[in-house]
This record gives structure tokens, sequence and C-alpha cells, in this order.
């Protein structure tokens, strides 16, 4: 996958750069991995799919986590 156009979240963990295809059919994402090139099942809520990002100007907006401000990003 395309790690500038895509993040693939897999029970909360990023495995974008472990994935081959994934796609939605029969109510559950199938994922293909590059490692074995199986097809693994999931449930819908599992995965989380981000396509085509905003990009977002790090010198104009202030960004926070946890209710705290982050510096030096770069």
């Amino acid at each position: 996958m395309n790690e500038e156009q895509n993040l693939i979240l897999v029970k909360d963990k990023d495995k974008t750069t472990e994935i081959e295809s994934c796609k939605y059919e029969n109510s559950k994402w199938q994922i293909k991995y590059l490692s074995d090139g199986k097809i693994y099942s999931y449930n819908y809520l599992n995965v989380t799919w981000l396509k085509s990002p905003n990009l977002i100007d790090h010198e104009t907006t202030i960004i926070y986590e946890n209710n705290q401000p982050i510096t030096c990003i770069t």
C-alpha cells in the first residue's frame, strides 16, 4: 500500500506497510499481506482505512496530544 495516500489500522495497529491489498466484501475486510500472500478476514470494526489525507502545515497549526501542545515537529 502507498503510505503517502493510505493508513490502514488493524486492531488499532498500523499495518499499512505490511499489506498488499485490502477490500471490503461480504461484510468483512479482506486483507492480503505481503509476507505470506494469504488473505485474512476481519470484522468491520477491526479495520480502519484512511485514504487521501489532507496535509496540514505544522508551521502554522498547533497540534495537540493528550490535551498538550506538541513541539519540534518536522
